[in-house]
């Protein structure tokens, strides 16, 4: 995709480019990443109106909806980072630290009443000092930072662009920024019935998203915004 200011200019670019795909029997899929902040959102939305009314049928993925969980992101971290994956039973250990701090507020997930909670529901089952793996977990949840990489599981974001570009049906995915967690949908995007798919995202263009597509289907956008505007919108 080539640079441009100019908001029409852009959507009648991709708007070429799915065009184009289709001549050659491929689904298009839309790719469109940027910064924090930088209006990958909103402009998701823009194009996915213009295709609308050209009677294009769109399904609409954010990478956001692909991130773990709190519970697992941070018991996943801290058993990569400080005990190279060999804390034990880490499946039960992740839904008891679930069930935990789910219902608790965002600053209060980690908070001594619920750290009292967690040592008691795994610490038998975890396999190392319960009190050194919680200080880590405390630690990394009062530093964490919501755009790492390692939080999103990409390669099920990959996984489901080719089945629906197969014209297979996948489970929409949904994270909730209320409880920080994954939440069950029960909503089906069938791929057979859709005309293009428009991925967002920090991590959009990333090589794990993109692994399990052809890189003809792909159409690639990055949206670039100053960091006075980032900072601004944050």
């Amino acid at each position: 995709m080539k640079m441009t200011n100019d908001m029409t200019e852009w959507l009648y670019s991709n708007l070429d480019l799915i065009e184009e795909c289709k001549e050659n029997n491929l689904k298009p899929v839309i790719l469109i990443a940027g910064a924090s902040s930088s209006g990958k959102s909103y402009m998701s939305k823009i194009i996915a109106n213009f295709l609308k009314e050209r009677n294009y049928r769109i399904a609409t993925i954010s990478t956001d909806d692909y991130n773990s969980g709190l519970a697992r992101d941070m018991f996943t971290l801290v058993n990569r980072k400080y005990y190279h994956g060999t804390l034990k039973n880490t499946e039960y250990c992740i839904e008891k630290i679930k069930e935990i701090i789910i219902n608790s507020e965002f600053k209060e997930k980690f908070c001594d009443k619920n750290i009292k909670l967690i040592r008691n529901a795994i610490g038998k089952y975890v396999g190392a000092n319960i009190n050194e793996v919680l200080a880590y977990i405390k630690y990394e949840f009062e530093n964490i930072n919501f755009d790492r990489k390692e939080l999103y599981n990409l390669d099920e974001v990959s996984s489901d662009l080719k089945d629906l570009i197969d014209g297979k049906k996948i489970l929409r995915k949904e994270y909730s920024k209320k409880i920080s967690e994954r939440v069950e949908t029960n909503e089906v995007i069938d791929g057979s019935s859709i005309d293009v798919i428009l991925v967002e995202g920090i991590y959009a263009l990333t090589e794990d998203v993109r692994k399990k597509v052809n890189p003809n289907n792909l159409i690639c956008n990055f949206i670039e915004c100053d960091s006075k505007n980032l900072f601004l919108r944050r």
